[in-house]
């Protein structure tokens, strides 16, 4: 048995996630694939727009064999964190050969190369990012200057363009941090870029059967329906989406928008205390704060050239789910993950599951109520702001479109028969 990994939200799923699977396994020879995949919030700091259970048929449906549920801590984290918490997610089912990731740019060498340098941040390097983070600069935007100085510092020729296309392509980013986080955990997993084909990560115009899932969210906003998308969905995942549509999706940033506004309220004092918020960013909150009206208008509102949109959504969505800044760095140095949360699997392939359960270096969780007694203290506590998180989103499901979704412990696996 050879095993593919892969790294993902589908959201939704799309025509290009199908073909991702299928070239993974491709040029792998990988037998199996399995996906760790965001739950119900996801890496540019938003709710997804379909729950993690909705998303988990979709991609077992679609050819995954098992879908493992990243944590909303990384999940919902920088590229870094989202990357690290993910590829030690990974490792630790003990039985990944390949992790396949979708990328802009096809070279792994040059990928590798970058991810060498940020993993072992020479002098000069750290020296260039200090400037710039001196000088008020954000982190991403400080790192990536840095990084660039570096290159030129032992290439005087070096292509601007072409680094100023990576890094400016969302996957390549994600890339370089899942290489980074190779490293890191000294895993032996053998990373495989796979090339992007026919739409951008930003496109919101279709112009063939693969879109983005920007486009596709686009769509579904604009037209309140995915009938207009039809051409750019699995056939299964198409009907998943008419099934659930209005029933339990899609949901948005502006459905938390009171949740969000009270949180602000009620917290505005001890901003500063929640995962991602600097003391600067916790008192432009503060003091913008009386022009709040919704979610979405108020992430505009805070975002600058030097603040991101994604690091504003991530900071509010935190602040929404009580996400301290102190226990996610505990949970960081104790040891990432704690747990195996399945959310679905092939029965027709259960020997993939089965070789998890005997491998894996965590204990594999397949229902709720049974999981507490094999977890250490941090891995309770962990687990407990990942069922929060989710009954925040289902509390907003349910007012949403009148419905009386399952919680967390009733909630079942995925099965395909």
């Amino acid at each position: 048995m050879s095993i593919v990994g892969i790294i993902a939200e589908f959201n939704p799923f799309h025509n290009g996630h199908k073909y991702m699977i299928e070239q993974a396994k491709k040029i792998t020879g990988a037998t199996n694939v399995v996906v760790v995949m965001s739950g119900n919030y996801v890496q540019r700091g938003t709710p997804a727009i379909c729950n993690k259970h909705v998303r988990t048929k979709m991609a077992i449906e679609s050819g995954c064999d098992v879908v493992i549920e990243l944590p909303v801590v990384y999940s919902c984290g920088s590229a870094k964190y989202f990357a690290e918490g993910a590829i030690n997610l990974l490792d630790s089912l003990g039985c990944i050969d390949y992790i396949a990731f979708g990328s802009e740019y096809s070279d792994s060498e040059y990928l590798t190369h970058i991810a060498d340098i940020l993993s072992k941040e020479p002098i000069y390097f750290k020296e260039r990012l200090n400037h710039y983070l001196k000088n008020g600069f954000s982190y991403p935007y400080s790192r990536e200057n840095a990084l660039y100085d570096y290159l030129l510092s032992t290439d005087k020729d070096y292509n601007e363009n072409s680094f100023r296309n990576v890094m400016s392509s969302p996957n390549c980013i994600l890339a370089i941090e899942y290489m980074c986080a190779i490293k890191k955990f000294d895993s032996k997993i053998k990373p495989v870029p796979i090339t992007r084909v026919k739409a951008s990560y930003h496109q919101l115009t279709i112009q063939d059967d693969i879109c983005s899932a920007t486009a596709l969210r686009y769509i579904m906003n604009k037209f309140d329906n995915i009938i207009e998308a039809r051409n750019t969905i699995p056939n299964s995942v198409y009907t998943i989406l008419k099934e659930e549509y209005n029933k339990s999706l899609p949901i948005y940033e502006d459905d938390f928008s009171s949740m969000l506004g009270y949180a602000i309220i009620y917290n505005k004092e001890d901003l500063q205390d929640y995962y991602d918020f600097s003391l600067t960013f916790a008192n432009r909150v503060r003091n913008l704060s009386d022009k709040y009206s919704s979610f979405t208008d108020f992430s505009s509102v805070l975002t600058t050239k030097n603040v991101t949109g994604t690091y504003v959504n991530r900071c509010l969505t935190h602040l929404i789910l009580g996400i301290k800044d102190s226990f996610v760095k505990r949970v960081m140095s104790e040891g990432f993950n704690f747990y195996i949360r399945i959310l679905g699997f092939n029965k027709s392939n259960s020997e993939v599951l089965n070789h998890i359960k005997t491998n894996s270096k965590l204990p594999v969780i397949t229902k709720i109520s049974n999981s507490y007694e094999q977890l250490p203290i941090i891995g309770k506590q962990l687990l407990d702001i990942n069922i929060r998180a989710d009954e925040i989103y289902r509390y907003i499901q349910n007012i949403k479109f009148k419905s009386n979704i399952s919680n967390e412990y009733k909630q079942g696996l995925y099965i395909k028969k």
